[in-house]
């Protein structure tokens, strides 16, 4: 089962982590990190559901290929993979920590095009 677990939502954007099978992988991560970090995060999230992608450098929120994008945290070296659905809809499938070199980001990429389509086929996105 999947569904959609809101984060964030403002006049620009609604940020939401994805949920299969019960497990929120972004939550998990969220939950790991110290209050400062987190603390940084929510201002990440609460930008981008006030301003849209637009309230942001190029290295902040980036597509990476097709759907899928990543919103970094520099201080904390965290990276956030999502995909957009639509104008006004950002889904974290997952977080970690600064990838190691271009393979690592291929596996990461791989992993939110497969969530992606399991939202296509299970008909979460709208």
């Amino acid at each position: 089962m999947v569904r959609l677990e809101e984060l964030k939502t403002g006049p620009a954007l609604v940020v939401c982590a994805l949920v299969v099978d019960g497990r929120n992988e972004t939550a998990e991560y969220l939950t790991a990190l110290s209050p400062v970090e987190r603390k940084r995060l929510d201002y990440v999230f609460q930008r981008l559901a006030e301003l849209g992608r637009a309230g942001f450098r190029d290295e902040t929120f980036k597509r990476l290929e097709g759907v899928v994008c990543e919103i970094k945290e520099h201080r904390t070296n965290t990276r956030l993979f999502c995909f957009t659905s639509g104008h006004r809809l950002i889904v974290c499938t997952h977080a970690a920590r600064k990838p190691a070199g271009n393979v690592r980001y291929q596996v990461e990429i791989d992993k939110v095009q497969r969530l992606h389509e399991l939202c296509l086929v299970e008909g979460v996105l709208s």
